[in-house]
């Protein structure tokens, strides 16, 4: 296996295991690495803050709350745009990776 492919592998390790984005950075493909890497952790701080809404109005309420919560949509959101740069910094590494095999 030669450098360039542990390389490529490393990035996608990276992207689908601990964030997407550094993995497209690591390759060097700068303005899709930023654009993965703004999307994954917008959406993850999101979805977060929803999340932390919710379980803290569960607890004040002392039931489930039906409503869902006014950051519903962005919780939605952040998740969505998570899994998008997810599966865009995948497959961006991916491509890396069966270049490299082919030639």
């Amino acid at each position: 296996m030669s450098r360039d492919e542990t390389r490529a592998w490393l990035g996608l390790s990276l992207n689908l295991a601990v964030l997407p984005g550094l993995g497209t950075l690591l390759l060097r493909r700068w303005a899709a690495g930023a654009v993965q890497l703004l999307l994954s952790a917008g959406g993850a701080l999101c979805a977060t803050v929803w999340l932390v809404w919710f379980l803290r109005a569960w607890a004040r309420l002392g039931h489930f709350p039906l409503d869902r919560g006014p950051l519903f949509p962005a919780g939605v959101a952040g998740s969505v745009s998570f899994v998008v740069s997810w599966v865009w910094s995948g497959r961006t590494a991916w491509k890396e990776i069966r270049a490299l095999r082919e030639g």
